[in-house]
């Protein structure tokens, strides 16, 4: 079942519940025909997460070949090949979905609603951003370069498979918000991981945040290029359409697990959920969930905005995202305060010649860490059965 932008499930899904899901059943299936290429690099996955406008379905593969479906029958209408350039040096290829926009005549220029009405936006490994006509199929000459644009753009390092947008951008009426993955512990020369507001007709760039910059709104130029190694948001975002607010779960910067030459900059917004203005770029608030992060514990999943029912009563506007250390938390958006708990917890002290850890890091009490201490039974295998082979007499240096 697909999910809107607020990655909460539709309402309308009342017919399908706990009692009659086991009777559903296949009713149609369709192959891309979308498979491992001799030059692909090793990890290639296919994790879109289809979109349902009217009665078509839009979808990705993991070259990004993008598909229109009929709904009912799962009949192709049409399809459009973006001719990914991708090498063995990618570090994987992959498309988690895509976004839909409709350009109407109070909200658009007449040129752009003559050309391109309704468009898929598609975000490819190789750096591009295509927009695509949802009718047929064809490029969108209006929008940026002949219906493409490049996100290489003003980057400080340009080299093939070390900037990848893989997750859909966040659509408004009026912008494309979007960021990228960078290639983990490859190098410390590694593209920003800057976040973007384009232009949804034209693809004109209208912000940017930089999270490792001192200024992060500052807008490049031929004379300023992005930051080296800025921290970058490579999972889905999630939008709040009243408050106009994005919110994007941040990575760690690289290489990810040592930290002894990273600026303060480069550490102010790493492994944290950071809301932006969809409209201007602007910081409206930001929250680190690991400190000085050296484990690539960074934010791994769209955060959920939701409705809590709380003792029967209804508590509206949380934002819930996932965290990497089996932990979840829930933030009140309009008071900017958390609703669950969080402490912090002391650890241990010991790091790589160089490096530090912090003394303390936080937690949220809606946590599904263990209740006690793991012993070295608890890490052999993950279930029950693993547990009766778990090898009791051997020394412990052998495990």
């Amino acid at each position: 079942m697909a999910v809107t932008r607020k990655a909460s499930a539709s309402p309308r899904w009342k017919q399908i519940n706990a009692d009659n899901v086991k009777n559903l059943k296949e009713a149609w299936v369709f192959r891309t025909g979308d498979l491992k290429q001799p030059n692909d690099p090793g990890e290639i996955t296919n994790e879109v997460t289809p979109i349902k406008v009217g009665d078509t379905l839009f979808l990705c593969t993991a070259h990004q070949r993008l598909f229109a479906l009929d709904a009912a029958t799962g009949k192709e209408k049409w399809h459009f090949d973006p001719q990914l350039n991708a090498d063995p040096s990618f570090q994987h290829v992959t498309c988690r979905g895509v976004s839909y926009h409709e350009a109407k005549a109070d909200n658009a220029p007449a040129d752009v609603v003559a050309d391109c009405p309704r468009r898929i936006i598609l975000p490819v490994n190789d750096g591009r951003l295509f927009a695509v006509n949802a009718d047929n199929g064809k490029l969108c000459e209006t929008f940026a370069n002949k219906g493409i644009l490049n996100l290489q753009t003003n980057m400080p390092v340009t080299t093939p498979g070390m900037y990848e947008p893989t997750s859909p951008p966040i659509i408004t009426d009026k912008t494309i918000v979007i960021a990228g993955a960078v290639t983990d512990n490859f190098s410390t020369r590694e593209p920003s991981g800057v976040i973007r507001g384009f232009d949804v007709n034209t693809g004109k760039l209208l912000w940017a945040f930089d999270p490792g910059a001192k200024d992060p709104n500052a807008i490049p130029s031929d004379e300023h290029h992005f930051t080296l190694n800025s921290p970058n948001s490579w999972a889905p975002a999630a939008y709040d359409a009243k408050l106009d607010l994005v919110y994007l779960p941040m990575g760690v910067t690289t290489p990810d697990i040592w930290g002894g030459n990273r600026t303060p900059e480069q550490e102010r917004y790493a492994s944290s959920i950071v809301a932006l203005n969809a409209t201007t770029g602007k910081l409206a608030w930001s929250y680190q969930t690991v400190h000085h992060d050296l484990w690539d514990m960074d934010m791994p999943s769209q955060p959920t905005l939701a409705d809590i029912e709380v003792n029967g009563k209804n508590r509206t506007g949380h934002l819930c995202p996932g965290e990497k250390p089996a932990t979840s938390s829930c933030w009140i958006v309009v008071t900017a305060s958390w609703w669950s708990r969080r402490r912090k917890n002391q650890y241990r002290r010991g790091a790589a010649k160089g490096d530090y850890v912090t003394k303390t890091q936080p937690f949220s009490d809606l946590s599904f860490r263990p209740k006690k201490d793991l012993t070295g039974a608890d890490m052999w295998g993950a279930t029950m059965f693993d547990q009766l082979v778990w090898p009791r007499d051997l020394p412990p240096a052998a495990l």
